[in-house]
């Protein structure tokens, strides 16, 4: 285990990231195809968000209102309209927040696809770099993990490895570390990060 070689993995990693990000670029997100969805996408988001957070407040005031009434002897016939158009309002936001939320779960389909097309390539770039660092790294100490990975992530870690310290660490689980550490940066400094998601649903 040497400073150069913990050195050279989180270089590759970089570089592997940069190099899947660019791919990813010329292939899909320069695209005007891609620009169009993406910007749908995150118009329909900002409409959902919006009617979610209507219908929430609709909700919050529908509980307090009902928690705070007094029950009239007899109500008369204007209330009873009035509870009926009430009714008919919400039910009415209900359905357009659900037609937004339809529209944009098949915008995020199509934007999916979208990337899609450029993960043939990617993937090929990634196991050929992968391909040639294991290579040269087969059975090579990278570095001292501070913990003892557990499970599965105990074989990924120590895979090819001698011995049963399994504070070792081989090059892949160090490369898969810092991929993921770094990947969301990169992505946001080159600007092919994909567009922000809600996954809550709307209330009843």
């Amino acid at each position: 285990m040497t400073a150069f070689n913990i050195l050279l993995v989180i270089l590759v990693s970089v570089a592997g990231t940069f190099l899947a990000e660019a791919l990813s670029w010329f292939f899909v997100y320069r695209t005007d195809e891609y620009k169009r969805l993406k910007s749908n996408v995150e118009k329909l988001q900002q409409r959902v968000d919006k009617g979610k957070e209507i219908l929430s407040a609709n909700a919050a005031k529908t509980s307090s209102t009902s928690s705070t009434a007094v029950v009239p002897a007899a109500p008369s016939t204007t209330t009873t309209a009035t509870a009926s158009e009430k009714k008919e309002k919400k039910s009415a936001k209900e359905k357009k927040a659900t037609r937004y939320d339809d529209m944009l779960e098949e915008a995020n389909k199509g934007l999916t696809q979208a990337r899609a097309k450029s993960s043939i390539a990617v993937g090929a770039a990634m196991i050929g770099l992968l391909a040639l660092m294991n290579r040269y790294f087969d059975g090579v100490l990278v570095a001292r993990l501070p913990f003892e990975p557990f499970g599965f992530l105990q074989t990924m870690s120590h895979r090819g490895l001698p011995g049963t310290d399994y504070y070792d660490c081989n090059m892949i689980f160090l490369y898969i570390l810092c991929n993921f550490g770094i990947r969301g940066n990169i992505q946001r400094m080159m600007g092919t990060q994909p567009p922000k998601q809600s996954f809550f649903p709307p209330p009843q």
